[in-house]
C-alpha cells in the first residue's frame, strides 16, 4: 500500500503496479519496467481484516519492542533501537540487534542462540553486493559503503511475531545477555 499526496508519485506508482502499460491507444507499449502488483480479492479481504485489528497489532508490537528494549538496553555489547526519540516513536515491526563489540562475531552468536532454540534472521545483505546489481553494474566497483557492510555483518533480528510470549522474550533476553557478557 502506498499513501502519498504527490500526484507525480501517485501516477508512477499506479503505472508500476500494472506492468507499466502505455496509454489506452498503445497499451502494450510499456512506458517502463513494471510488475504485476495488482491486489487479488483474497489479498484485499485479508488486508481489510487486518485493518480491523491494527490498533491491537501496533499496541502488541510496541509492547514486544519495549520488553526487549528494557531487558537489553544495559548490555554494552549491543545496540537496540530505543522506544522513541525527539521526532518519532518506534513500533518495532521487527526487533533488530546490532553487535557493537568487535570481540563478538555474529555467526557465533547466532549459532549459540540456535542451540538454545532461539530463531534469528540476519540483517539484509548490502545492496551494492547484491548479485543482480553487480551484474547490472549499478554501483561503481570502487564505491564503498562501510555503514551498510557493518550493519549486514553485525545485525540480526530477534523473534518478534505477534505470537511471541512475554516469557519467551524474557528467555531470549536472558540467553542473549548471558552470551554477550
Amino acid at each position: 500500500m502506498i499513501l502519498t499526496n504527490n500526484k507525480k508519485l501517485y501516477e508512477k506508482s499506479k503505472s508500476l503496479r500494472n506492468l507499466c502499460f502505455g496509454n489506452a491507444n498503445n497499451r502494450f507499449n510499456h512506458d517502463d519496467i513494471g510488475w504485476n502488483y495488482r491486489m487479488t480479492n483474497l489479498q484485499a479481504a485479508m488486508g481489510c481484516g487486518q485493518l480491523k485489528n491494527i490498533n491491537w497489532i501496533v499496541k502488541r508490537k510496541k509492547e514486544i519492542g519495549s520488553r526487549y528494549f528494557s531487558q537489553l538496553k544495559n548490555n554494552n555489547n549491543i545496540y537496540i533501537q530505543p522506544i522513541k526519540n525527539a521526532y518519532s516513536e518506534n513500533i518495532y515491526w521487527v526487533v533488530g540487534i546490532l553487535i557493537i563489540n568487535k570481540k563478538f562475531k555474529k555467526k557465533n552468536i547466532l549459532k549459540l542462540l540456535s542451540k538454545n532454540n532461539i530463531g534469528t534472521r540476519s540483517f539484509f545483505y548490502p545492496m551494492h553486493k547484491q548479485k543482480i546489481f553487480q551484474k547490472l553494474k549499478i554501483f561503481n566497483k570502487y564505491s564503498q559503503f562501510p555503514n551498510a557492510e557493518f550493519l549486514s555483518r553485525n545485525g540480526f533480528y530477534l523473534p518478534s511475531g505477534l505470537g511471541v510470549t512475554n516469557n519467551e522474550i524474557r528467555y531470549i533476553c536472558k540467553t542473549l545477555n548471558s552470551i554477550l557478557k
